[in-house]
Parts: C-alpha cells; structure tokens; sequence
C-alpha cells in the first residue's frame, strides 16, 4: 500500500508549480514519535479514492472519503487525501485548512512524512511566503532528498531577493535532479531559476549559460526563451536575441500563452 500511494504522490507532486514544480514528494525516513495509523487508514475505499484522484474526478474521490471518514472520523489519511483533492484543484485555502488538521493531529500514516511539503505549497500560492519557507524546511529536515522542497525554498528566496540563499538552495535542487533522468524538465525549470538569480546579479555570461541549457534540456520551456532573448539583448547579441524571441512566441502561441515570460 506504501508503495503505490508513494508512487501516486510522486507522479502528481509536480502540481506545482513544483510541487508544483517537481519531484517525488515522499522519500523514506525515519519516524518521529507520532499517533499510530487509524483503522481507517487501510480502508480499501481510500485506494478507490486514489484512482478518482489520479483521474482527476476530485468530487468523487471526495464523495468516497467522506463516507471513510463517516466511519473512521479518526482516519488522518483519509483527511489528508481530501485536503489534497482541494490542493489539486487549486483552492489552496481549504488545503491548507485541511493540512493544518493532518499536521496538529501528529498522526503517522503512509506518506505522512509529505504532508508538510503539499502544505508549503498550498501556503506558497496563498502568498503566505514566511509559513511556507517553514514547512517546506520542515520538510527538507525529514526528507532531504526530494529536490522539488529545496527548489520551492529557492524561489522564496529569490522573491525575497536573498540572492546567494536561493543560488544555494536551487543548485541543491540542480544536483538531486541530475541524478535522476525522469527529471529533466524539471531540471530544466531550475537551471532557469539559477539564471533568474545571475541576472540578478549582474553575472549575465552565466545567467546566458544557464538559460541556453534550460532550453536545451527542454526546448519547450518558453520562458527560459524570452529570458534567454532579454538576456542576448543586453550582451549586445541582437540576432541572438531575435532568434531566442521567435522561439518564444511561437512556443507562447502554440500554447496559448500571450505573457511575455516570468
């Protein structure tokens, strides 16, 4: 059972952004001292509930853990996988609310160790950047390997404009995810954030390697592109530059994205 909901959790982790941006979200560790596992966490109709989230049919896979929970109101992994159907369809309010629930109740169940990561993810997108940053070092503590938590704290820090934090934090990320060849777009969008940090720093020569691997790695990535051409623009590379922004805007218009890149 541990395997297939840690196995579930990794292919939807890069909800995110991240997790939304990337990465297995579970990882092995040790225990802490925590509630033991409901009755009602084995349920068989929570792993029903799994396949309506994976399916993406989130009202149904509500519907299911509802009557769970009308049984075994003390299943904390039945209010987890609730909690994570709202995270799924972005009402990041009533996840954080429901992970709140998980998280106060200290109960042990499989993948709790991952709560704290979705949780930093639904306060990332409420805007609530400092509680994040917490719970996703709380979560780098227990699972240091999941490099989608050491690349949500880098793009805290670069919004915070702690540069050379979040230059560490994302090359962290950068070194998990080299290791993994299922990752590389993943690896891509870091090395792109690594870029948006050198150009931060005025270190354009880098920040235009960084970028011109992104694209590489994923040739789809259209704003690595449109930074990569702003980038060539100020290094004095017009037709560089022009060609970098055609690949932009027709990636952009193929998707049917008109912003000119973040």
């Amino acid at each position: 059972m541990r395997s297939f909901f840690a196995s579930f959790l990794a292919a939807l982790c890069f909800f995110l952004p991240g997790c939304r941006e990337e990465g297995d979200a579970v990882q092995r560790v040790s225990r802490e001292s925590r509630l033991p596992p409901s009755a009602g966490d084995s349920d068989p109709r929570l792993e029903q509930a799994l396949l309506k989230i994976t399916a993406g049919s989130y009202d149904e896979a509500r519907e299911i853990i509802a009557a769970v929970l009308s049984d075994h109101p003390d299943s904390y992994r039945g209010r987890f996988l609730e909690a994570f159907t709202w995270h799924r369809q972005k009402r990041y309010e009533k996840a954080r609310k429901g992970f709140e629930v998980v998280l106060s109740s200290r109960a042990g169940f499989a993948g709790s160790e991952s709560v704290h990561h979705f949780y930093g993810w639904a306060l990332y997108h409420l805007g609530r950047l400092g509680e994040a940053e917490e719970a996703f070092r709380e979560h780098a503590k227990k699972a240091p390997r999941v490099a989608s938590t050491w690349f949500a704290l880098g793009l805290i820090a670069l919004e915070n404009h702690r540069l050379g934090e979040a230059e560490s934090l994302l090359d962290n990320a950068r070194r998990i995810q080299d290791a993994n060849s299922k990752k590389q777009k993943e690896l891509a969008k870091t090395i792109a954030r690594l870029g948006e940090v050198h150009i931060l720093q005025g270190r354009l020569e880098l920040a235009r390697k960084d970028l011109e691997e992104a694209v590489r790695i994923w040739p789809g990535h259209f704003n690595a592109h449109y930074k990569l051409y702003r980038v060539l623009l100020r290094l004095g590379e017009k037709e560089a530059a022009q060609a970098a922004l055609k690949r932009h805007q027709a990636l952009a218009g193929a998707s049917g994205k008109r912003r000119t890149g973040s």
